[in-house]
């Protein structure tokens, strides 16, 4: 069984090395490595050549920078392998992961295997555990019921799936179908789109309890940085979501405009958090209700089974009560102390 690994580059010198030697140092050794550099201005190109010129089951690509989904596309494009495995070159994959899933799939014949992780700062020894909130073997109907609506649960759900790539190994067959889902922009919810597109298709998903991945995380990262372009990526990543859903007759079209609604709060929350002023927060707040998603979610969400905060933030999108969201936004940051 051949093995096609996809690592995404872009200006990653300071940590690449120790990613690649995670890689080429696996025990097992059917391996496919694409490399695949994101226009990268620093030394990570120089470092990729350096590798291929010791192992020949390395490809190296270079692209102009467009973004990790459509890098990610491009690797996926250029694997022969049964399953693909996709990395980001900044972490550390445990050496005996590939041998492990290889035989989880050897025994269970399974589509997808999704395993678990930690997550670091700084030193890998001040880690803390990343979980799949399920464990087990599910299959077609189970897939349907349990597992595509805890794709889109996200951190509102405690058993919620992680929908990092990084944390599941999927049959090429099913990566293939999904790139015409995998539209050019989408920022971030890419590993989402790109989960919920291959689960959906699967015969069989397989949960182990085992932790092979080594996320390294940042203190400038994630929600500390303000995003400008929420509500454009929300638009490709909604639309396509629930393309997905039509496509293979699944029941999860609530689930992903619960998303939507989470992330036109977050919209508004995001303004406010980092000291806009009013009239930015306002026309922030114009420019959603404008949204293809918005009107979508205000038309066809069904909230009776959902929070209390959500259904206030939901009747207050609803009649576009533009100053008390602002209100209740300005509450919640001074609350929050941030």
């Amino acid at each position: 069984m051949k093995i096609s690994i996809v690592i995404t580059i872009f200006n990653c010198e300071k940590y690449l090395r120790e990613c690649l030697d995670s890689i080429v140092n696996q025990t097992y050794d059917n391996l496919e490595i694409v490399l695949v550099n994101d226009g990268s201005t620093d030394s990570s190109g120089e470092i990729c050549k350096s590798y291929v010129d010791i192992d020949k089951r390395i490809k190296y690509i270079e692209k102009t920078n467009s973004g990790v989904m459509d890098a990610r596309v491009v690797g996926f494009k250029n694997c022969s392998g049964d399953y693909i495995y996709s990395v980001d070159s900044d972490d550390i994959v445990d050496l005996n992961c590939v041998q492990t899933i290889v035989d989880e799939i050897s025994n269970t014949k399974a589509d997808i295997v999704c395993f678990n992780g930690y997550q670091f700062v700084g030193e890998i020894n001040n880690k803390s555990v990343i979980n799949n909130g399920v464990l087990g073997v599910f299959e077609n109907n189970q897939i349907k019921e349990e597992i595509l609506k805890k794709c889109i649960g996200g951190i509102r759900n405690v058993n919620s799936i992680n929908n990092c790539l990084w944390l599941k190994f999927i049959k090429k067959f099913l990566i293939d179908n999904c790139l015409q889902y995998c539209e050019s922009g989408i920022a971030f919810g890419e590993d989402m789109l790109v989960s919920f597109a291959c689960i959906a298709q699967a015969n069989k998903v397989v949960f182990i309890d085992e932790k092979f991945y080594y996320y390294r995380q940042f203190p400038e990262q994630s929600t500390k940085k303000y995003k400008t372009n929420l509500i454009a990526v929300e638009e490709k990543l909604i639309k396509n979501l629930l393309q997905i859903n039509f496509d293979f007759n699944l029941n999860c079209k609530n689930e992903i405009l619960r998303h939507a609604l989470e992330t036109a709060k977050a919209t508004i929350f995001n303004e406010v958090k980092f000291g806009k002023k009013y009239r930015d927060v306002k026309n922030k707040i114009l420019q959603l209700y404008n949204a293809n998603f918005y009107n979508e979610m205000i038309i066809n969400l069904k909230v009776n089974a959902f929070t209390k905060q959500e259904k206030i933030i939901f009747y207050l999108l609803k009649h576009k009560c533009t100053k008390t969201l602002i209100l209740l936004a300005k509450l919640v940051k001074i609350i929050q102390g941030v």
